[in-house]
């Protein structure tokens, strides 16, 4: 297939696994990068990238258009989290095609106190959690045994922290200043997977549980959770895992489309707990996953947005149980020339974007 794909974030972990994704299927696809981070951009593996500004910039959108337009894109992929959410809050304005839940799902599923309420009235197995605004919040989670401590947005385990009392805990979050945006759940010690997911119209396309085994510089992290998946296994009879996941999704909205990934954890009994749905993409450890194994779920996510005929493939755990991921850094360093940096630079506080050499 023939066509412009423009993807955002284009240097970071997921954009770079998703752009060797869409090259190994999409052999013919021109891949445009934007990325907001100059020395990211150096990273990104697209066939050309536009340096833009960051999603939460007034222009953020209308920067997109022009390139949309001016590069003749047939897809747009967002990848970062706030891209995606802005992207959204913006759909009527995009002028091209895209594949992503709608603003209000998105903007459930990235406040994690509001997705867990969510989810608790629906019936989905979650970890008992309480929001954190006073002292006497916190100790009545301490009460409970809630010591497992998080901002309630944000990803790579931001600001996340086990407590082993009440004053571990104030302390945390007065180091924090979380005061009603953190909250204190219960902690999953034993197991912890992840569900990539593509639905149609509400219909599954596919869904594939990983088991994550360890995290990428785990050991510089209070917790050991980084975020960033070092080593994770595929796992194919958990169909369990695959029912949790796919449920706590559809009980967003039973004629949902798009990409999405599901975060669950298992209590001391084994029994697994949903803690997170990421709206709108795959987890990026995946993205590699996909890429190492050849399977398409990138691409599939196009060609559902275009009404295209899919490959067959099972649709639970398609890639062989057993496959093992390691990751360390996802692309061999790269250096850049401060001078032409500055350059660069200026032109983009001049220009507001910048197409970059490669």
């Amino acid at each position: 297939m023939k066509m412009k794909i423009l993807i955002t974030g284009a240097g970071g972990s997921a954009s770079i696994g998703l752009t060797r994704c869409l090259k190994n299927y999409f052999p013919k696809a021109k891949i445009i990068g934007v990325e907001s981070d100059l020395f990211n951009s150096a990273l990104s593996e697209t066939n050309s990238t536009y340096l833009i500004p960051r999603a939460s910039d007034k222009d953020y959108i209308k920067v997109l258009n022009h390139i949309i337009l001016k590069e003749k894109i047939d897809f747009l992929y967002p990848q970062t989290d706030s891209e995606i959410s802005a992207i959204a809050k913006n759909i009527r304005k995009i002028q091209c095609k895209t594949l992503i839940p709608s603003f209000k799902i998105i903007s459930t599923c990235q406040n994690k106190y509001k997705l867990n309420k969510h989810l608790f009235a629906k019936g989905i197995p979650v970890p008992k959690t309480i929001l954190i605004k006073t002292s006497s919040d916190l100790k009545n989670a301490t009460k409970y045994k809630l010591f497992w401590l998080r901002n309630v947005t944000g990803a790579g385990a931001k600001g996340a922290f086990l407590a082993e009392n009440f004053e571990q805990a104030i302390w945390w979050i007065n180091f924090q200043n979380g005061w009603g945006h953190f909250t204190a759940s219960e902690y999953m010690p034993e197991d912890n997977y992840g569900c990539d997911l593509l639905f149609a119209g509400g219909k599954l396309v596919f869904s594939q549980i990983k088991r994550r085994l360890e995290y990428v510089l785990s050991k510089a992290n209070i917790v050991g959770i980084t975020g960033t998946t070092g080593i994770l296994e595929t796992v194919s009879t958990k169909f369990d895992l695959n029912d949790i996941s796919e449920r706590a999704v559809t009980l967003l909205d039973n004629n949902i489309s798009g990409a999405f990934s599901v975060d669950i954890k298992c209590d001391s009994l084994s029994k697994p707990y949903v803690t997170e749905i990421n709206p709108g993409r795959f987890l990026s450890s995946s993205m590699h996953l996909f890429a190492e194994t050849k399977f398409p779920a990138p691409a599939l996510v196009i060609l559902v947005a275009n009404d295209q005929k899919l490959p067959s493939f099972p649709k639970r755990n398609p890639i062989k149980g057993g496959t093992i991921l390691i990751r360390q850094l996802d692309r061999k360093p790269a250096t850049v020339n401060l001078k032409n940096h500055n350059r660069l630079r200026k032109k983009f506080e001049r220009k507001h974007y910048v197409k970059l050499e490669t």
